[in-house]
């Protein structure tokens, strides 16, 4: 069983290891609109690490938004595999309001034109320390998705616009997850049968193929 817990992480290992340069950013959102005068909330995540839920006050730029590159910034922690890193030093004590800094990139977003939804692209790092011996350490975030633009009429402010960022996986991660799947679910079947005392059923011989030779062991004899 150990086994194939282990067989089960090597997909994961490939794509986002622990000790990787790069995080890739696979699953989760940022939504900001006009009315919180961009506030943000976020939750972003990976294969083997995930940045916690959160929120940051008056982050986002709806000026920017037109321009097509938004930078986002704010503090936050990062647990990678079992380890959860800390906030450094100059943003835990005040000094500085963020260790995670990104950018948005899209195309520019007339407010003429919504609602629409868009492909964006996300790049940017995250500053930390490690949490037993507090050294530095510097992780590179990536990712892309699809960016929702919409307008919602308020009695106050009338119509304001609202933005989602919606993070999905590369192709080539999902490609390799589903390259290793049907292999997994193999071994974990093959190994059932050996746990549950049944025999090991065999391919029937593929037609245009020579039978494949086994060794009897009652007779020792090649069949």
């Amino acid at each position: 069983m150990k086994k194939f817990a282990l067989l089960m992480l090597a997909p994961l290992m490939l794509i986002g290891p622990a000790n990787a340069t790069t995080l890739e950013v696979t699953s989760g959102f940022l939504i900001s609109n006009e009315i919180s005068l961009g506030d943000i909330l976020y939750q972003f995540s990976g294969p083997g690490f995930a940045i916690p839920p959160g929120s940051a006050p008056s982050v986002f730029s709806f000026f920017d938004l037109g321009i097509g590159a938004v930078p986002i910034n704010f503090a936050s922690g990062l647990t990678v595999g079992s380890t959860s890193y800390l906030l450094p030093p100059d943003v835990a004590t005040g000094v500085n309001c963020c260790n995670v800094n990104l950018l948005f990139t899209q195309a520019p977003v007339d407010r003429a034109a919504v609602p629409l939804t868009i492909p964006f692209t996300m790049t940017g790092g995250i500053r930390l320390v490690e949490p037993m011996s507090h050294a530095p350490v510097t992780f590179d975030l990536a990712g892309h998705g699809t960016l929702d633009v919409f307008s919602q009429s308020s009695p106050v402010t009338g119509p304001n616009l609202n933005v989602r960022y919606t993070f999905v996986p590369e192709p080539s991660t999902m490609s390799l997850i589903s390259l290793m799947l049907p292999p997994l679910a193999l071994t974990h079947r093959l190994c059932s049968q050996r746990r549950n005392g049944r025999p090991i059923r065999r391919r029937k011989q593929c037609a245009g193929f020579p039978p494949r030779l086994s060794t009897s062991r009652e007779t020792g004899l090649v069949v």
